[in-house]
């Protein structure tokens, strides 16, 4: 076979997590569904051992055993589905949240690529007008230099806040 051996490899995970997942609560429901039923057959035979002391004693205990069973199997469908719910809108929340991350990062970087092109043109109009070594020193005290240097400064750590 071409790629891989195993057929199911194919299909897609949440297909197989979706077909494993009916087969789970197929199975889990008849046997559900058997306890419940094995339970009305003893309730049903129990009303019929009443004049007789000793089965009727044992009919109350399997009735007993049989009770917390169906109790078992009865909180565990009616507590499992606002479970269930409660599961899904936590994943959708998380979702949410990933995608507003994913896009405050994509907004943050573009204005960072905004940000740091505006450095780059206060760099070039500076440096045509003076040499990097006046700059350095500190001595070019030219018209605007001085703004410049303070607008430069506050687009810098703009950048550095938004990391």
């Amino acid at each position: 076979m071409t790629g891989s051996d195993n057929p199911g490899d194919n299909i897609p995970q949440s297909v197989n997590d979706k077909s494993v997942q009916y087969v789970k609560e197929m199975i889990t429901g008849a046997i559900g569904l058997l306890i419940v039923i094995f339970m009305i057959i003893i309730l049903i035979g129990t009303f019929s051992l009443v004049g007789d002391p000793d089965k009727l004693a044992n009919a109350k205990d399997l009735f007993t055993i049989m009770t917390g069973m169906a109790g078992v199997v009865l909180g565990y469908y009616f507590g499992r589905v606002p479970a269930d719910a409660r599961a899904t809108e936590a994943q959708d929340a998380a979702n949410s949240a990933i995608e507003e991350k994913a896009k405050a990062i994509a907004d943050n970087n573009a204005r960072s690529a905004i940000v740091t092109r505006q450095i780059r043109a206060i760099d070039t109009i500076v440096l045509q007008q003076y040499s990097e070594k006046d700059l350095l020193k500190g001595t070019v005290t030219g018209p605007g230099i001085q703004e410049l240097q303070k607008i430069r400064g506050e687009l810098e750590a703009s950048v550095m806040q938004n990391y």
